[in-house]
């Protein structure tokens, strides 16, 4: 069997990163990369594992993860045993955090690709963040510094769609999809 890939959707807090993974993944047939976390999990992320910080400890001194991180107090983890289906043959589809990128394309190389959700109208977004966040004020003092990364960074992304929040968005990704699987 031929190597997989990786989809990674990236993007600012609220840019539809959950929704175009779910969305995708359902339209495609595709395979989720699960993300084992320490935060809260939310509902429209059905394959979150969620532990606590103890064990998500336990799970790096097992090597467990092939990439993790953390971001404000809470860890987020990908799993290797998820690896192990990309690497034999499994298009696998997830969003993560966008310091991560050097990171993932260091372990994937052509493996990886990235679809990155901009916002095409930063406030209105903000505006969303405000009403769906718990903790939309750390949130907003990061927002400038992502969006600023994505548009600074743009030679790392292989494709890149700014949400308009219509199907308009959902046409672009799914051109994108039928061209990464070759449909």
């Amino acid at each position: 069997m031929g190597e997989g890939k990786l989809i990674v959707i990236l993007g600012i807090t609220a840019s539809g990163k959950t929704y175009y993974k779910n969305y995708l993944t359902q339209k495609y047939n595709l395979y989720q990369l699960k993300r084992v976390i320490t935060r809260k999990k939310r509902e429209e992320n059905e394959t979150d594992i969620n532990i606590n910080k103890n064990e998500f400890r336990d799970m790096i001194n097992d090597n467990k993860f092939f990439i993790y991180t953390k971001i404000y107090e809470n860890y987020y983890g990908y799993l290797n045993s998820d690896l192990e289906k990309i690497n034999n043959g499994t298009y696998t589809i997830g969003d993560c955090y966008y310091k991560l990128l050097d990171n993932l394309r260091s372990i994937l190389k052509e493996q990886l690709i990235t679809i990155c959700i901009q916002s095409n109208d930063i406030e209105k977004t903000k505006q969303i963040i405000k009403m769906e966040r718990e903790d939309y004020e750390q949130r907003l003092l990061d927002i400038d510094e992502e969006y600023k990364f994505y548009e600074q960074n743009k030679e790392k992304i292989d494709y890149i769609i700014y949400n308009d929040y219509s199907k308009n968005t959902d046409i672009e990704i799914c051109k994108i999809m039928d061209k990464i699987l070759n449909i």
